[in-house]
């Protein structure tokens, strides 16, 4: 049974600024607690978008 279902524009939305927070550097917890959205929600978006810390380690500039 799925839980609060919310609409496609407001789920776009909340998708597009995870990522932009996660990029960012914020970690899971802190994109959970900003966007009041719950923490396995932001983990599946990230899997399911390519944004999880592991799918963007190739982005992350290194310190020589």
């Amino acid at each position: 049974m799925p839980g609060f279902v919310r609409p496609p524009d407001e789920i776009a939305r909340l998708t597009a600024a995870a990522k932009a927070m996660r990029r960012g550097g914020a970690t899971q917890f802190e994109i959970s607690q900003a966007l009041n959205v719950s923490g396995s929600t932001i983990a599946r978006w990230a899997a399911e978008g390519g944004w999880r810390v592991s799918d963007m380690a190739g982005e992350i500039p290194r310190e020589a």
